[in-house]
């Protein structure tokens, strides 16, 4: 222990010495474990343990496979209905549970606001082996059609309202129209962006429909397999004859593999990269050590000649590196902790709704171990082959020749570097070519001209008289150049699929939106031809008039002008008085549809309770703020609530942030990988040109220009360089591959970006090889010498 502690005093003594050597290797190391740290966390989180709850591999979801008319299998959720049966019969299942999300619902605390919900059946809780916090859970009692209302609340609810006391059991929430009694607190870990827990009440029509939007969840028994209880499932099914269709089939996946599933191609990708990143940094780290080898013979051979022995060299030499390493490591968790909130912000993908990503003992157990083995295998081999100095090898230093295997050692490790980083800089390329084509997509709109409102009435009110009023009270507002209302907001993702019949084409798919006048002009479509919906388009025993899009016009009067043309809408003939440009409704990721767009009558509030998004163009000369709208809502009374207020951008941001998020996510680590690479390059350079610093000085004092020297110093490292941009653009056409499934209209081998990359990391190759270079050959010949 003594000999020990002597030997890491000797090696931090050497690091104050030699301090830019180890805040090379330091940095380095702690970069590369920093990152892997960070993505292994992620996986741990993500693929290893996604659903934090108690033997998460017997969750399962339940779903029904069913035969349509056409003999086609569809997949539903079962129905109310059939989850009952199986719940009092099923052997397989400790527990099955149906729930269903809502969009939200008002909440009266004292003033109205939008809380998100969750519909739940008795023993919801139960599968997920979830207990309140506080209070109880949802029964069977609380399901009835009679049964006095109840709620649970999330632990962020409770704090944020009720101040988190332990009296709010019993309390009453008005929770839309009814008084609800709170009976109890869901922990802070389950599911927090959840708000509210209200009992999953069924009327005997919707019982017993299956696919009607309520989702079913279970527990399996111990070693009871998937298989087997599907088979019982069905068994039950048909028994009691639920199933009419020709086909029925249940389906019990587990969740945890649909969990893992979801972000598994994501992380996988992740840890190849980080892999990458810390075979670049060993790389460096081996030619680091190699390069300093050189400069200790001299002082190793000294201690051999003063009787050292191997063993004691070698031990000194591992206790050094392996100093350095613990550093490393220290400053890798450092950097973790420092960054890890910003790693996941940067995730191309949202993390399961209960976890929470933290640096855990299995990511600091592998960093030890990493760690461990950077220092062994990259110390050991340097320190064997210094540690064998004898007598010839100080004969040799004498005479000042430095040794053959750095030079060679030194072109391999360089190649090595680029040829690796290459990899990643080919990747990076791809994926920047790739968004720079999404985010040029024409839309057929501007999104960044318009906000979206969108409003819930409140209490037994008309939706009609809600929405007339606002949009009455908005239009003359300063700021507001149009306003209008649809049910299907673009970029929205939501759309409804019908169809439409002419004599001339017969039926012709399309999707339906309805809209209120002013919404076209609202959202910038432009209006090609015809006229626009007007006011008294919506009034009337039935729609009469429809706007079409170019796509629908080509489509549906393929031989003729569309306008003045009638065609049939669910029985109704409705007159073509539009046509309006083509726009992405789905994102530009998505063709554009065939579309007709109807007006919005009163009758379609009252039959459906419709929920719209109201759309406002600003007025560019006059400046119109969040602030300013909500105003003007609240000035028409209690009557709705505005849940939100979003700026076109911001949706079309939010459609395309994966696809920005991993291309900035794969950019940063390409930089990173660069870095390490370019500091190698001017590491391995700096240690080869101090050791020809005799050869330089001879050919200056024989006559050799500056320039001369400087181009075959270079040339000694970009040579190895182009070598490996070759093998790594070579490398890169295999990775690239991969990433097939996240291009945007890119060839993973796209000419353009593999250019790109190589000429940057070219630049930077030669950069990093001139400036240790053009040092080495400023200082006199005779400086040289001296120091020589």
């Amino acid at each position: 222990m003594t000999q020990t502690l002597r030997d890491v005093k000797r090696a931090l003594k050497l690091m104050r010495r030699e301090r830019w050597f180890s805040i090379l290797i330091v940095g380095t190391i702690a970069l590369a474990i920093g990152a892997s740290a960070v993505v292994l966390s992620v996986t741990d989180t993500v693929i290893l343990r996604p659903l934090p709850y108690p033997d998460p591999d017997r969750l399962v979801r339940i779903t029904v496979d069913v035969s349509q008319r056409n003999g086609q299998l569809v997949t539903v959720d079962p129905s109310v209905v059939d989850v009952d049966s199986w719940s009092s019969r099923a052997q397989s299942f400790a527990r099955i549970a149906l729930w269903q999300k809502t969009r939200g619902i008002t909440v009266f605390v004292p003033e109205p606001e939008k809380a998100s919900a969750t519909n739940v059946g008795e023993g919801y809780f139960d599968v997920y082996g979830v207990v309140p916090q506080i209070g109880r859970a949802i029964t069977a009692a609380d399901r009835g059609d009679t049964a006095p209302p109840v709620v649970l609340i999330s632990h962020e609810y409770w704090q944020r309202r009720f101040g988190g006391n332990a009296a709010v059991i019993g309390q009453t929430l008005r929770v839309g129209d009814k008084q609800a009694t709170i009976v109890g607190v869901i922990p802070a870990t389950f599911f927090p962006s959840n708000a509210l827990w209200l009992p999953l009440r069924a009327n005997s029509l919707i019982a017993a429909v299956r696919g009607s939007g309520v989702l079913t969840v279970g527990r399996l028994r111990p070693k009871v397999r998937r298989e087997s209880a599907a088979h019982e499932l069905t068994s039950i099914a048909l028994s009691r004859g639920f199933s009419q269709q020709p086909q029925f089939q249940v389906r019990v996946r587990s969740l945890l593999e649909e969990t893992s599933a979801e972000y598994g191609t994501t992380v996988v990708l992740l840890g190849v990269f980080v892999f990458l990143i810390i075979l670049i940094a060993c790389v460096n780290i081996a030619g680091l050590l190699i390069a300093r080898g050189v400069s200790r013979e001299a002082e190793l051979a000294v201690r051999v000649s003063l009787g050292a022995t191997r063993t004691r060299l070698v031990r000194q030499l591992l206790t050094e590196q392996l100093v350095l390493c613990a550093l490393g490591a220290l400053g890798g968790v450092i950097v973790a902790g420092l960054f890890l909130n910003a790693f996941v912000a940067m995730l191309p993908m949202t993390l399961p709704a209960n976890t929470t990503l933290r640096l855990n003992p299995r990511v600091l157990a592998y960093l030890a171990v990493i760690t461990t083995f950077t220092g062994l295998a990259f110390g050991l081999p340097p320190a064997l082959t210094l540690s064998g100095l004898r007598g010839a090898e100080m004969e040799r230093l004498k005479r000042h020749r430095s040794t053959p295997l750095s030079r060679r050692a030194a072109h391999l490790i360089i190649a090595l570097e680029i040829g690796l980083t290459m990899m990643l800089m080919a990747a990076a390329g791809v994926m920047i070519r790739s968004f720079e084509r999404l985010v040029h997509v024409d839309l057929g709109f501007d999104p960044t001209s318009f906000v979206a409102m969108d409003i819930a009435p409140v209490g037994p009110v008309s939706t009609s008289e809600v929405y007339s009023r606002l949009l009455d009270a908005l239009r003359p507002a300063p700021g507001v150049a149009a306003v209008g209302a649809t049910d299907q907001l673009p970029l929205a993702g939501n759309s409804t699929s019908s169809s439409v019949r002419t004599s001339q084409a017969g039926d012709v798919p399309v999707k339906v939106r309805h809209i209120v006048p002013g919404y076209v002009e609202a959202v910038g479509m432009p209006l090609l031809s015809g006229r626009d919906i007007r006011d008294s388009d919506r009034f009337g025993d039935a729609i009469s008039t429809v706007l079409v899009n170019a796509e629908a016009a080509r489509r549906i009067f393929p031989d003729t002008i569309a306008i003045g043309q009638r065609l049939t809408y669910e029985g109704h003939n409705v007159e073509v008085v539009g046509i309006v440009g083509d726009i992405r409704h789905r994102g530009p990721l998505r063709p554009v549809d065939p579309e007709v767009y109807l007006p919005l009558t009163p009758k379609d509030f009252v039959s459906t309770g419709l929920g719209l998004t109201i759309v406002i163009r600003r007025d560019r000369r006059t400046p119109l703020s969040d602030q300013q709208l909500r105003s003007v809502a609240k000035a028409e009374g209690p009557l709705f609530v505005v849940e939100r207020i979003r700026p076109g951008k911001q949706i079309y941001d939010e459609l395309i942030a994966r696809h920005r998020q991993r291309t900035a996510l794969i950019a940063v680590m390409a930089s990173v990988a660069l870095i390490i690479a370019v500091v190698g390059v001017v590491s391995v350079t700096s240690y080869a040109t101090a050791g020809r610093g005799k050869e330089i000085a001879l050919r200056m004092a024989f006559g050799a220009a500056r320039h001369q020297l400087l181009r075959a110093a270079m040339w000694d490292s970009v040579a190895p360089a182009l070598i490996g941009i070759m093998a790594g653009l070579l490398s890169a056409l295999l990775i690239t591959r991969v990433l097939r499934s996240f291009l945007f209209e890119t060839a993973p081998t796209d000419p353009l970006s593999f250019l790109t990359a190589a000429i940057t990391m070219a630049i930077a190759t030669s950069i990093a090889a001139w400036v240790p270079s053009r040092m080495a050959i400023e200082a006199e010949p005779a400086q040289l010498l001296r120091g020589e």
